[in-house]
């Protein structure tokens, strides 16, 4: 993805109806909160006026080490900056991930379902390598993650995470410690003796995108439902 991204950013790439990444990954979450923070870095004049003329509403924090750190220190930037209360809860996504409808439906029903829980949202697919597979109890509560999985139907992470303000303030509080080496996904696993982190696995398709392989398979699946549309 390195050449793709070194012109414009993953988030970037046309999906619905030409419809960029980011632009609709934003208005899904639009319907669940006006409060939305986007971290920003590579390109980030590009990505500064697209969200200033699409999105005014969206708060946006710079990023200006996102090519030595890791994604931690991109979530820290926001964190500074945001304030934790007794109230709130902490959603997390991937810039560049799609959510199919039927999957979003799910995320929210889920998301106002377990207020004041820890969430973890998961799909089942095959193609896994390189992914991290949730093991829950019969309660759907987390009680392994193993990061060494190979293509086999997992529970598998999809970069979508729901902290409770008790873990909201503790990732604020901690985040500094991932910010050089760790992904800041690491919070979660070092905490899961600590946190009550539910599972909530998603039906619908979610794909991630970190290959060109990756663009290929989202397209696919966007023919693919928009031709089972056509055919009823």
């Amino acid at each position: 993805m390195q050449k793709l991204g070194e012109y414009f950013p993953k988030s970037f790439l046309p999906v619905d109806d030409g419809e960029v990444l980011l632009s609709r990954l934003i208005k899904q979450c639009l319907s669940l909160t006006s409060d939305i923070h986007i971290v920003i870095g590579h390109r980030f004049f590009l990505m500064e006026n697209f969200l200033q003329s699409r999105f005014p509403e969206v708060k946006r924090h710079y990023n200006k080490h996102y090519a030595e750190y890791s994604n931690a220190y991109s979530l820290e930037c926001a964190l500074r900056e945001m304030e934790i209360d007794a109230e709130t809860e902490l959603m997390i996504l991937d810039a560049d991930s799609y959510i199919s409808s039927q999957a979003f439906a799910e995320i929210k029903k889920d998301y106002q379902q377990f207020s004041g829980q820890n969430l973890i949202f998961t799909t089942s697919i095959k193609r896994s390598i390189g992914e991290w597979n949730i093991e829950a109890d019969s309660n759907s509560i987390v009680r392994h993650i193993d990061t060494n999985i190979t293509g086999q139907c997992h529970d598998v992470t999809v970069g979508c995470l729901k902290f409770n303000p008790i873990m909201a303030q503790k990732l604020k509080d901690e985040i500094g410690r991932y910010r050089i080496r760790d992904y800041w996904d690491y919070f979660y696993m070092d905490n899961l003796s600590t946190m009550e982190l539910r599972n909530c696995n998603v039906h619908g398709n979610i794909y991630e995108i970190d290959s060109l392989s990756d663009i290929d398979l989202l397209w696919e699946g966007i023919f693919f439902c928009h031709k089972n549309n056509l055919s009823h």
